[in-house]
């Protein structure tokens, strides 16, 4: 009975062995078709991918492995843009701006290689206006207002306009000037005095004889004689009647101690939008920089045709096949025996 059960088991594997094909093309992994490229790359991630199956006149080739040599890099340079733009100020109608063939910034020289028209408009707009006003030979101070209104020209449209602006200062400059003239009516009391507002005195001889009253002279005019000198006197003509009443005039001149006023006005004034054009330049200079290291790949790609890789599977199915055949008939023969 035992010499059976290992005839049994004999059997079994000459059953899964009678079912594992010879391989045809060798072994599994012999490559029967090589391809080779030969390609250059700044990164080894960017080398050549072969296909994971090719067809051959008529034959699909499968890759089994791939091999790669590389050799030693070299440094490559590349050419490196840099821009600058220039823009013009705002431009009215009828107005150009031309701009430079070539510029330089940080030692470097950039070239015009584009100029474009654009239209522009500019809003909150300013400018500061300033303006003075002048009040001459005065002997009291005026009364200087807080703002004065001034015609102003914008300075980019050329257009006039009236602002107000705001005191800054007052400048003040005193000096006598010789520019007093006046005439002194007198009312003769008899034949040789006159009378004087309040005061009588004698008047004679070819030219009024008041040299030493110049400050009540003043006085009867209403004026200051901090502010006025009377330095001549003399008869303007003969007497005459005036309401019936005889009177001669006296010419006086003299100086005025008078101050000229500067009045400051200045301020930044609102100016309205202005619709332009601005011309903007483009240039462009070319720098050379380094990029990497070149690197030279020489791959080189391993296939066997598709069948070499499914044989393999039959004759693995057809082992497993057959030991569990055996297996099965072992075990019952097992079982019959114990019976008996």
């Amino acid at each position: 009975m035992r010499g059976s059960k290992w005839k049994v088991l004999t059997l079994g594997l000459a059953a899964g062995l009678a079912a594992l094909p010879l391989p045809i093309y060798g072994e599994a992994d012999e490559p029967v078709w090589v391809d080779t490229v030969e390609c250059q790359s700044l990164s080894a991630a960017d080398r050549y991918v072969f296909p994971t199956f090719r067809e051959v006149e008529g034959t699909r080739y499968q890759l089994i492995r791939t091999e790669i040599e590389t050799s030693e890099g070299t440094p490559v340079k590349e050419t490196e843009k840099r821009m600058e733009i220039r823009t013009s100020d705002l431009l009215l109608p009828g107005e150009e701006w031309a701009p430079e063939e070539t510029i330089w910034k940080d030692g470097m020289s950039y070239h015009l290689t584009e100029t474009r028209t654009e239209n522009s408009r500019i809003s909150g707009r300013t400018q500061k206006a300033e303006g003075w006003v002048t009040y001459s030979e005065r002997t009291t101070k005026p009364e200087i207002p807080e703002s004065a209104e001034f015609e102003i020209e914008d300075v980019d449209t050329g257009e006039r306009r009236t602002v107000t602006l705001p005191l800054v200062r007052t400048e003040e400059q005193w000096q006598w000037q010789d520019d007093f003239q006046t005439i002194l009516t007198a009312e003769p009391v008899d034949a040789l005095e006159y009378r004087l507002g309040d005061e009588v005195v004698t008047l004679g001889g070819e030219e009024p004889g008041l040299s030493g009253h110049e400050t009540e002279v003043l006085h009867v005019l209403g004026l200051d004689p901090n502010l006025y000198r009377i330095e001549t006197m003399n008869w303007a003509g003969p007497a005459y009647l005036r309401d019936g009443i005889p009177v001669r005039d006296i010419n006086l001149s003299g100086s005025r101690y008078v101050a000229s006023y500067q009045v400051y006005y200045a301020g930044e004034v609102p100016l309205d939008d202005v619709l332009g054009n601005v011309v903007v330049a483009l240039y462009e200079a070319e720098v050379e920089r380094e990029a990497g290291s070149l690197l030279s790949y020489t791959v080189r790609a391993s296939y066997q045709p598709e069948q070499a890789h499914s044989m393999l599977l039959p004759a693995t199915a057809g082992a497993s096949a057959g030991m569990i055949l055996t297996a099965i008939l072992f075990r019952r023969r097992k079982k019959k025996s114990e019976e008996k």
